[in-house]
């Protein structure tokens, strides 16, 4: 319920600003040194004027998080969010997403016609993600969501950073990496970057530093590293190259 009403809190004021996230999942929130989440990689936000059902129409996301609509190539709006939301608080709770399978078609399948099993799950929550996850985005709970009973806290204390976190990493420096995945450790350099072969790349890209173009052709290899929202509310992805210098998107 901590972690939850944060994400409501999160999704809420992305959605004030006008901007559908459309890629909610675990990997992309991350736990900080207060015990608080952030939500991170906002490579996939939109910004534009979104009702709850209309406002964008590609197709993106994270196959076992997408919502029916997008699936079905139909107009979309906030409510993808909600969808991924009801998802998301399913796997938190039970350990895996409500809808799965060993390829893409039966996972498609499974999201537009199967419902997840949720009978060892509390009542009110059973109430909460069927809501969440109705695959009719009109009828979709989209609003209020905090109100929903299954909610037991204060969000204005959970936004204030009032509430004592349940967990607290244990960290001992700013680079301890002891909560990540030995897979994303252990892994090279080469394996996390991508080469690029023109200039062009760079296109609507804005540089730090010189705008000489022997310089911007030394720019060779990228790698993720910051991801947020300006001050204007809109998504900004900061990307480290080999040179060190920061590339705004």
């Amino acid at each position: 319920m901590f972690y939850a009403a944060q994400i409501i809190l999160a999704l809420e004021y992305l959605h004030s600003k006008g901007i559908i996230y459309r890629d909610l999942k675990p990997e992309n929130i991350v736990i900080c040194q207060d015990g608080y989440v952030k939500l991170t990689d906002f490579g996939l936000c939109k910004k534009g004027d979104f009702t709850n059902i209309s406002g964008a129409s590609s197709i993106c996301g994270t196959p076992a998080y997408m919502a029916p609509e997008i699936l079905l190539y139909k107009q979309y709006g906030k409510a993808v969010d909600w969808w991924a939301f009801g998802c998301f608080l399913y796997e938190m709770v039970a350990g895996h997403p409500p809808f799965f399978a060993s390829n893409k078609q039966d996972l498609e399948f499974s999201i537009l016609h199967s419902q997840p099993n949720m009978s060892h799950f509390s009542i009110k929550l059973q109430d909460l993600i069927y809501r969440l996850l109705e695959k009719n985005p009109k009828n979709r709970l989209t609003t209020n969501i905090r109100d929903h009973q299954w909610f037991n806290i204060d969000f204005d204390a959970i936004l204030n950073k009032k509430e004592i976190a349940p967990f607290l990493p244990t960290l001992q420096n700013e680079a301890d990496v002891t909560y990540f995945d030995p897979q994303f450790i252990k892994s090279s350099m080469s394996e996390q970057c991508s080469i690029i072969d023109e200039l062009d790349s760079y296109k609507d890209f804005t540089y730090k530093g010189s705008q000489d173009q022997s310089v911007q052709q030394s720019f060779q290899t990228l790698s993720p590293e910051i991801i947020g929202l300006n001050e204007n509310g809109e998504a900004k992805q900061m990307i480290k190259v080999e040179s060190t210098e920061m590339i705004n998107q």
